[in-house]
């Protein structure tokens, strides 16, 4: 079954570091290595939506993530 922007946000939530911050090419790395294999639309959106919901939080100009 193909993953959603959603769920595909959901679990990079849960897959940020408790402390400190990744890229954000890291975090698409994490997405497009997730199972389904989402498009890179679905990642980005993914990135979009978990910031708007506030699971992570954009840091030096949307360069890094990190947990909220």
């Amino acid at each position: 079954m193909a993953a959603t922007a959603s769920t595909l946000a959901d679990y990079l939530a849960r897959q940020m570091p408790i402390y400190g911050q990744i890229s954000r090419e890291h975090a698409m790395r994490l997405l497009l290595l997730h199972d389904s294999h989402p498009t890179r639309e679905q990642v980005t959106q993914a990135i979009i939506i978990a910031t708007a919901r506030r699971q992570v939080a954009r840091g030096h100009g949307g360069a890094t993530l990190r947990r909220v």
